[in-house]
């Protein structure tokens, strides 16, 4: 999905809130040029209740089947997936679908620039 952050206008503050779960509305301009808001989810390294927030967590998401909230940038799902990976006191189950499901769950691209980082196989639990 590609779209741009609209330009904040001099002086403004922006305030962002962020649900437990890692999930936040912003704005973001469309490819037409018009301004919505958008669900995003974020990733903070080491936040658990990213996993198991009630409501909005992943495990949450993931177990209802409800439609993945697309994450803030491939790099901020590439971090839960190296999170995931190394989470090693999750049953393995569990761990297992969840790097199935990050996996498979969309992303933004931001007119931001992006940490380059290789993409390790997200089922690989071991991974390098």
């Amino acid at each position: 999905m590609s779209h741009r952050h609209p330009p904040d206008p001099p002086a403004v503050i922006a305030v962002h809130f962020v649900h437990p779960g890692g999930v936040q509305t912003v704005p973001v301009e469309t490819a037409e040029g018009r301004t919505e808001l958008a669900d995003i989810r974020t990733f903070t390294h080491g936040l658990h209740i990213h996993l198991d927030a009630p409501g909005s967590g992943l495990i949450d998401e993931m177990r209802d089947r409800r439609s993945p909230v697309p994450w803030r940038s491939a790099a901020e799902r590439l971090g839960m997936l190296r999170y995931l990976r190394d989470r090693t006191d999750l049953p393995d189950d569990l761990r297992r679908d969840l790097l199935r499901w990050v996996g498979r769950s969309p992303y933004y691209e931001f007119d931001e620039p992006a940490e380059p980082a290789p993409a390790p196989d997200p089922l690989d639990p071991m991974g390098p």
